[in-house]
C-alpha cells in the first residue's frame, strides 16, 4: 500500500472515531442516569433528590434515579460520583456537608469538594432551625446562651452528624458567644426528632422543613432559624443573628448538582441547560414551597459557592 493510502486511512480513521465521540455525546442521555445523594430517604436531601430527578427526567426525556447511599455525613456518596467514570451517567445532589466540612474534619479525606467535581449548578438553598425540647425551659436564644454559660458543657444539642451543616451551625454560634455545649452526632433527623420530642434531649438543630411536622404538632420548641432572614412559613421566629451578640449570622444550607471532574463539554451544556428548565418547572417549585427553600440564581456559580463556603467553614474550624 502506498504511503498516501496509508495516510489517508488513518486520517479516515480518526474522522470517524471523532464522529463517534461526538454522535455518543450529541446522543446523550442514552441510558438512565443515577443520581446519587448521601442521606437515607426521609429528610431534607433525599426530598431534594427526589423533586430535582423528576424534574430533570421531564427536561431530558430520560430516566433519572435517586440512588441514597448514606454514611460520614454525606462523604461515601461523593466519594463514588469523584470516582465515577466522567460520562455523565452518575451525578451527585451534593450539599455543604460533604462538599466543604467534612474535609475540614478529616483533611486525610480522598476527595475534595472544590478540585474533583464538575459543578452543573447551584439547585436551592435551605435554612436550618434550632429546636428544644418541651421540658427543657430554653424558649430564646438569650435562654440558651444564659443555660450554656451557667453550665458549660453539660447541655448536649443534637445534629445529624460530625461536620454537617447542622454541627456548623451550633460551633458558629458557640464561637461567637464564647459558650460551650456538648455535641451528640445522630444518624439522621428522624431519631433526633424522637429524642426531642420525648424530652430525651434538650436541644436539636434540624433543617426548617423536617422540623415543621413537629412544631405544628407541638411536640418542640423552635428557637430561632439560623439564616439571615425570618422563614416565612414561621414569621414569628426569629433569627439567631436578632440577638445582640450574633449580629451577622448567617448558616444558611444549600445543594448542587455535580458530576466527576472532567465532564465532557457537550454532556455540560446539556445538564446546565436541563438543570435551568428543570429549576424553574412548576412540579420543582412546588418541593421548595414544601421544603421551606430558597431558589438559587440564574447567575449562581456552584464552584464559587464551594470555595467561599470552605474559606467561611475553616475560619469556624480554626477557632
Amino acid at each position: 500500500m502506498k504511503l498516501k493510502t496509508i495516510l489517508n486511512t488513518i486520517a479516515m480513521l480518526g474522522i470517524c472515531s471523532f464522529c463517534g465521540i461526538a454522535q455518543g455525546q450529541s446522543a446523550y442521555p442514552a441510558k438512565p442516569i443515577s443520581l446519587v445523594v448521601g442521606y437515607p430517604p426521609g429528610g431534607s436531601s433525599d426530598a431534594a433528590a427526589r423533586a430535582l430527578a423528576q424534574a430533570l427526567s421531564t427536561s431530558l426525556g430520560a430516566t433519572v434515579v435517586v440512588e441514597n447511599l448514606g454514611g460520614a455525613t454525606g462523604a461515601i456518596a461523593a466519594q463514588k460520583v469523584a470516582r465515577a467514570a466522567p460520562d455523565g451517567y452518575t451525578l451527585l445532589l451534593g450539599s455543604t456537608n460533604e462538599l466543604v466540612a467534612t474535609k475540614l474534619f478529616n483533611p486525610q479525606q480522598a476527595y475534595d469538594g472544590s478540585k474533583d467535581f464538575t459543578y452543573i449548578g447551584v439547585v436551592e438553598h435551605q435554612g436550618a432551625m434550632i429546636l428544644a425540647s418541651p421540658k427543657s425551659g430554653i424558649r430564646t436564644t438569650d435562654d440558651l446562651i444564659k443555660r450554656m454559660r451557667s453550665t458549660p458543657g453539660a447541655l448536649s444539642y443534637g445534629t445529624s452528624g460530625i461536620g454537617s451543616m447542622l454541627h456548623y451551625a451550633m460551633e458558629s454560634l458557640m464561637q461567637k458567644t464564647n459558650t460551650r455545649m456538648t455535641h451528640v452526632p445522630y444518624r439522621g433527623v428522624a431519631p433526633l426528632g424522637t429524642d426531642l420530642a420525648g424530652n430525651n434531649l434538650e436541644v436539636g438543630v434540624m433543617g426548617i422543613a423536617s422540623a415543621k411536622a413537629l412544631i405544628d404538632a407541638g411536640k418542640v420548641v423552635p428557637i430561632a432559624v439560623t439564616t439571615k432572614e425570618r422563614s416565612a412559613k414561621f414569621p414569628n421566629v426569629p433569627t439567631v443573628a436578632e440577638h445582640p451578640l450574633l449580629k451577622g449570622y448567617d448558616v444558611t444550607g444549600w445543594f448542587v448538582l455535580a458530576g466527576p471532574k472532567n465532564l465532557p463539554a457537550p454532556v455540560v451544556m446539556k445538564l446546565k441547560s436541563t438543570l435551568q428548565s428543570a429549576l424553574h418547572s412548576p412540579q420543582f417549585r412546588r418541593h421548595l414551597d414544601d421544603a421551606i427553600g430558597v431558589p438559587a440564581r440564574d447567575d449562581e456559580d456552584a464552584l464559587e459557592l464551594i470555595k467561599m463556603e470552605t474559606q467561611r467553614y475553616k475560619s469556624i474550624v480554626s477557632n
